[in-house]
Parts: structure tokens; sequence; C-alpha cells
């Protein structure tokens, strides 16, 4: 069985995303990296403008999609949050990240609010791969419900959502995509599995590092 191989670029990804976020232009955006629900209800009574990224391109939305805060994220889709916006590195959406915490509520809040199912990030992993390697079977049936491509390939190894889900041991997902069409004849591409192990904990490396320097204690994000 092969090893599912996006966890490098998640952890540069949201390791960046750290490293910036003090460098912040958006109080939106900063008030949802602190998950100050408070702060960011008042700033958007006052009109601040909601889909205003950090300088990672983070927006509040992909904050309160990260944690699975169904609630902030309903606050921020009325407000009229970006469902397109993406991050500057990994070129990651809301609902990837909504689906890599495998919430099947704020999945379906960014499918409602039109986000699209379809949209691949910069490792041409999709909504459906994240979702289905967290096992949330709400969030792979909603995302394919909304058009996403069961048989989807990443650029890195050619994983579909099955095998991300067969790799990360979620039997249920897998059982939910091949009932929705998921080809189990798809085979990945030959990687060389010691030279990526070593780049994924170069990449892990370098995202503590990121978070030690640039948050203060007790503020990091979860991966």
């Amino acid at each position: 069985m092969r090893t599912l191989r996006l966890g490098v670029g998640f952890a540069l990804a949201l390791g960046f995303t750290a490293a910036v976020a003090a460098q912040s232009v958006s109080p939106v955006a900063d008030a949802a990296r602190r998950a100050d629900a408070t702060a960011l209800k008042a700033l958007l009574k006052q009109g601040a403008d909601v889909s205003a990224p950090l300088a990672d391109g983070m927006t509040a939305l992909h904050w309160a999609a990260e944690r699975g805060d169904a609630a902030m994220t309903e606050m921020l889709l009325y407000a009229g949050a970006n469902t397109s916006a993406i991050t500057r590195l990994g070129q990651y959406t809301s609902l990837h990240l909504a689906a890599k915490t495998g919430s099947a509520l704020v999945v379906k809040a960014l499918l409602k609010a039109g986000a699209n199912a379809k949209t691949a990030a910069g490792s041409g992993a999709t909504a459906l791969h994240l979702a289905a390697a967290a096992g949330s079977t709400d969030a792979v049936t909603a995302l394919i419900d909304a058009g996403a491509d069961v048989n989807a390939r990443e650029n890195e190894s050619g994983q579909t959502p099955l095998i991300f889900a067969s790799s990360a041991g979620q039997v249920d997902a897998m059982k939910v995509l091949i009932k929705r069409g998921a080809d189990v004849k798809i085979a990945t591409k030959v990687i060389d599995l010691q030279k990526q192990s070593a780049i994924d904990r170069q990449g892990a490396t370098l995202r503590r590092q990121i978070l030690a320097a640039a948050v203060p204690r007790g503020q990091q994000p979860t991966a």
C-alpha cells in the first residue's frame, strides 16, 4: 500500500502561515486567526473587509475552516466572504482546509455558499482527497454530490481520493468512494519512498522552527 504523501506541503504551508501572520494587514483575518469571535463580529459591523488576507493569503474564512468552526464560518459567509481565495503557498482554499479537518458542517456550508468542489490545490489534491484522508464520510459525500471528481489525481504520484483514504486507513471513506464510482484499479506512480520520507521530515522540522520563531507560545495553530 502506498503511503500518503501530502504532509510536507501542508507542513510548509501552515508553517509559512504562522510565520507571516504577525505581518497582518487584515484585522478581520487576524481576529479569526485568534479565534476572537467578539472582535470579529465588531469588525464586520464596522464594515471591515471580510475577505482581506494576511500576508500569506490566509483569510478569516481560511482560519475558521482550518479549525472546523462552523459558527464563525457561517458568520463570515453571511458577511460575503470569498470562498475562492487561496493561500500564497500551496494555493489552498478554505474548502481544502475544512476538508482536511474532516469538518462536514463547514464543508457543506462552503459548498452551499458557492465553493468549487473541483478546485485543486497547488499539489493537485482536491478537497475530496483531503476529506477522504480525514475519513469524513459526510464531507466526502457532500463533495461528490457537489461535483468533485472521485478519480482526480494529485500531481506528485497520481494518487486518487481512494488511495488517500486507503493510505490513511479510512475504511468507511473507502467504501463511500467505491460506491460512488472510484476506480480501484488506478495505481500510483513509482516514487522513492526513502527520499520522500526525508523530505517530509525536513518539512516538519522547518515548520516547527518557523512556528517557534514567529508565533507567541500558546498561539500556534494546530496542524
